[in-house]
């Protein structure tokens, strides 16, 4: 079966998304700073934990590396690392903190569209989900300014791929989760 990368994959959204991949019978690399959690979920599933740091490039080559080690090409990345700020308009500026969030929810996700959206296309075949949030669409549903922008700007890179070249042969999309109670 195939293998999957999650990012994030320690907890939340990714955990469960790591535990429902599972279940379908892909193989999963849990990607994360968590390394407990990490370790343990992957333990669960019968998969790889990488110790990965999506704001950097180095850390990607060596997911990228340690996933094909171990379970040859991958089909897909779920890039479901995420920073919540509360970063709010009546805070006081703070650009680390802003400079924080954004590493994580808009250049981690775009190091994984650039990094394994390359190994996508050297085999051919598969897709990348880019985690964004019913947060950041309108009307925005968080004070969070800085997750709402970022979160905005990584729902806006799913469709980046296929717009800026015209060697992509896989899929991107975005997924919105909302937190809002059923009607």
């Amino acid at each position: 079966m195939d293998a999957v990368v999650v990012t994030g994959g320690a907890s939340g959204i990714g955990a469960a998304t790591c535990r429902y991949l599972a279940e379908q019978g892909y193989r999963v690399v849990v990607a994360d700073l968590q390394r407990e959690e990490g370790e343990r979920l992957a333990g669960e599933l019968d998969g790889l934990f990488v110790h990965h740091d999506v704001g950097e490039p180095r850390s990607w080559n060596a997911l990228m590396t340690a996933a094909v080690d171990r379970f040859g090409p991958l089909y897909a990345l779920v890039a479901a690392a995420g920073f919540k700020s509360e970063y709010l308009l009546e805070s006081p500026p703070d650009p680390v903190l802003f400079h924080r969030t954004a590493t994580v929810n808009q250049l981690g996700v775009i190091l994984g569209v650039q990094i394994v959206g390359e190994h996508l296309r050297e085999q051919g075949r598969g897709s990348i989900v880019n985690i964004a949030s019913g947060a950041a669409m309108p009307p925005a549903q968080s004070p969070d300014l800085a997750y709402v922008s970022t979160k905005w700007g990584c729902a806006g890179s799913a469709g980046s791929p296929r717009a800026g070249s015209r060697r992509t042969v896989y899929g991107s999309t975005r997924c919105c989760p909302d937190w809002s109670a059923p009607r």
